[in-house]
């Protein structure tokens, strides 16, 4: 007898890709520069990502445009594969992040020309850290040395201060969200000062304190904010957005405590 091949409909057909997709690689990391970059209503966005042997396209909201990007650009994202009711294949971005420091330097730059112009980083929405805090809430990984040194000089100089702290993820997928999540914890905790803290790295490692979302919320935070991340000659945004920014975690233990 003839063997007859299983007859799908074509929202079966897309279903059944999908599983297999989503089986076989549940989220990737793929590298490339972006082409053909639109936003569609204000909500969506498309773009192309290649290199020199293939194109795929990409989609994801606006709300995970957090770092801005352009055409020309290199960044990495983290996706899903999936085929569209359209028959087309495609990438759901989950998040992203420029890479190499001509892409990383040209989002920071056109990020920080939008919120200059909105006012994030007008002086005078700067507000002073009380001279002796009762009260320290601290954003920072606890494995990390400049949160050790920051803990051990503020205990030299003057014990009995009430030290918080959130342990939060400062590089790498995610972390943006876990420092976000935790100033959004002290904005209802009220201690007399949130700082944010994180030791040296490159800008690939620090593009993580460049994230729109993050610098909103230093910059509507209730809490006088200070940051004390990377080495002296490093600025990112949320230095830019906060009360006070200290050159290093050691300098920022320094400055809170006489």
């Amino acid at each position: 007898m003839e063997n007859r091949l299983p007859l799908l409909t074509v929202s079966d057909f897309i279903a059944i890709s999908n599983q297999v997709l989503d089986s076989a690689f549940m989220q990737l990391a793929i590298e490339g520069e972006v082409a053909s970059f639109t936003v569609n209503q204000g909500k969506y966005v498309f773009f192309d990502l290649k290199d020199a042997m293939g194109t795929v396209n990409c989609f994801m909201t606006v709300y995970n445009l957090r770092q801005p990007i352009e055409n020309g650009m290199r960044i990495v994202v983290q996706a899903t594969p999936k085929v569209t009711r359209w028959g087309k294949f495609s990438l759901t971005v989950r998040s992203y992040r420029p890479i190499g420091e001509g892409s990383i330097g040209r989002s920071f730059e056109l990020l920080r020309q939008k919120l200059t112009h909105e006012g994030l980083f007008d002086p005078a929405r700067k507000r002073p850290v009380p001279e002796i805090p009762r009260s320290i809430g601290v954003i920072s990984s606890t494995q990390a040395a400049g949160y050790k040194d920051f803990i051990k000089i503020v205990d030299d100089r003057w014990r009995g201060i009430d030290i918080q702290v959130a342990h939060v993820r400062v590089q790498g997928d995610g972390a943006t969200d876990h420092i976000i999540r935790a100033l959004a914890h002290f904005n209802v905790q009220l201690p007399d000062v949130v700082v944010i803290l994180r030791g040296g790295g490159s800008a690939d490692d620090l593009s993580v304190f460049n994230d729109e979302l993050l610098v909103r919320s230093i910059a509507a935070s209730r809490v006088p904010v200070m940051t004390g991340i990377g080495h002296e000659v490093d600025t990112t945004l949320s230095d830019l957005a906060a009360d006070i920014r200290a050159a290093t975690p050691s300098d920022a233990a320094r400055r809170i405590v006489p």
